[in-house]
């Protein structure tokens, strides 16, 4: 389950980029995890749940965005979005299709609570 290490490796991410002070104010840590990221949503947001707790960072939580997996036709240049790998292009039906990105895997942001002002 390379889901664990992936998990892990966000963490240590998050512990690195937040200030030590600031890790409790971390809410969501947003991804973009492509279909072809060789990744399960499921698995993943699980052992990330299980890291944190207990942390500093255990009330923040993944917000998983997911591309769509697209391919463009190398025959009528149209690029499509696919809901499974194919090497014919769902519009004209030509051979051969390059698929476009779906390999991601990256943490694209992260939300901290808004600070609370001194009285």
């Amino acid at each position: 389950m390379h889901e664990l290490g992936i998990a892990q490796s966000i963490f240590d991410l998050v512990a690195e980029t937040i200030a030590p002070g600031d890790l409790a104010a971390v809410r969501v840590i947003r991804l973009t995890l492509g279909p072809l990221s060789g990744v399960e949503r499921d698995s993943l947001e699980f052992c990330f749940s299980a890291i944190v707790e207990g942390t500093d960072l255990s009330n923040a939580h993944l917000a998983i965005d997911a591309p769509p997996l697209r391919g463009r036709c190398a025959a009528c240049t149209t690029t499509s979005e696919l809901a499974q790998i194919t090497l014919h292009c769902p519009a004209c039906g030509q051979a051969p299709l390059s698929l476009e990105g779906g390999d991601e895997l990256a943490v694209t942001s992260i939300e901290l609570d808004d600070p609370v002002e001194a009285r």
